[in-house]
């Protein structure tokens, strides 16, 4: 959690200083633990230190060579915390500015990335330092209540979706640290086509909010209260948070879990399943994932082909 964030975020900042003197380190599989604080703290190193942008997707590369067997999300985490990185590189001048803090950041994401893939998750690194700024009054930074989503309305296309995809943790904040209060922000400022992807990430991140003594009870009512473009994914987002937060190494276990509990309806199993194997797809080894669907029940097969 927190404590566990900031305590991977200094180990990247550690990271860096080595990757600088081109010495070689190993990167563990379990630097894509707690929130991806590793690839925070090193991108947030990097970028501040003054050295080339293109040592950033140098050493993405590095972990795609070490990690791309048994993690092959690690990549792209590591584009998220460019971005992350790239927007927490300002002067007291642009604090409280979001478009001054946003543009060149996601410039510069445009300028790294090779891919689709790369580019949107850099950009949700630029947008999930907007969002941690606002709930954490850093730089600053003070959300609209009465008009938050504004920055993502103005986005370009290519980068709408990371925005409204990373700017629901402010909204959750928003809302009370609650599915419940923060549902009607999604269906009151979220624009089409967009409103599955924030709600499926205000949904994931509200899970953390529900762990009691080791125990998930995700708000499941929630969802089934939204109109029908919004309770599908907002089923989804919960399976994606229990799967997240679950006990490290295992927590595809936690996400099967509750999809096949009672608390979830037959019409809402097989979005719920497939969500975990989604995930599970990129988070884990092929042979990893293929067991993983096995328990599943053999009965999501396109799920299952997913790498």
């Amino acid at each position: 959690t927190a404590v566990c964030h900031d305590i991977t975020h200094k180990l990247g900042n550690a990271a860096y200083a080595m990757f600088a003197a081109r010495t070689d380190f190993h990167i563990p599989e379990k630097s894509t633990y707690c929130s991806f604080g590793f690839y925070h703290g090193f991108m947030e190193t990097l970028v501040n230190s003054g050295s080339d942008i293109s040592s950033a997707s140098a050493f993405c590369t590095y972990v795609d060579k070490q990690l791309s067997r048994d993690t092959p999300i690690a990549v792209f985490l590591c584009y998220h915390g460019i971005g992350h990185g790239l927007t927490d590189l300002h002067n007291k001048s642009e604090w409280g500015d979001e478009r001054a803090m946003t543009r060149p950041a996601l410039a510069m994401c445009k300028k790294i990335s090779s891919n689709p893939k790369q580019l949107l998750l850099c950009g949700t690194g630029v947008f999930d330092a907007i969002s941690i700024a606002y709930y954490t009054n850093a730089y600053g930074m003070v959300m609209k209540k009465d008009d938050p989503l504004w920055l993502c309305r103005e986005q370009p296309d290519e980068f709408k979706e990371p925005c409204y995809r990373d700017l629901m943790s402010a909204i959750l904040w928003l809302g009370g640290s609650t599915l419940a209060g923060a549902a009607p922000y999604v269906e009151k400022f979220v624009l089409n086509p967009y409103g599955g992807v924030a709600i499926r990430s205000v949904a994931a991140n509200s899970v953390r909010f529900t762990i009691h003594g080791g125990t998930m009870k995700p708000d499941i009512s929630s969802c089934r209260i939204l109109g029908r473009s919004l309770h599908i994914p907002c089923i989804e987002g919960l399976a994606l948070g229990v799967t997240q937060f679950g006990t490290l190494g295992l927590e595809y276990k936690g996400g099967l879990d509750f999809c096949f509990s009672s608390v979830v309806s037959s019409h809402e199993r097989e979005s719920c399943v497939k969500s975990v194997l989604s995930y599970s797809s990129e988070r884990y080894s092929h042979e990893k994932f293929v067991e993983i669907c096995g328990l599943a029940g053999g009965i999501y097969g396109d799920s299952c082909v997913l790498q």
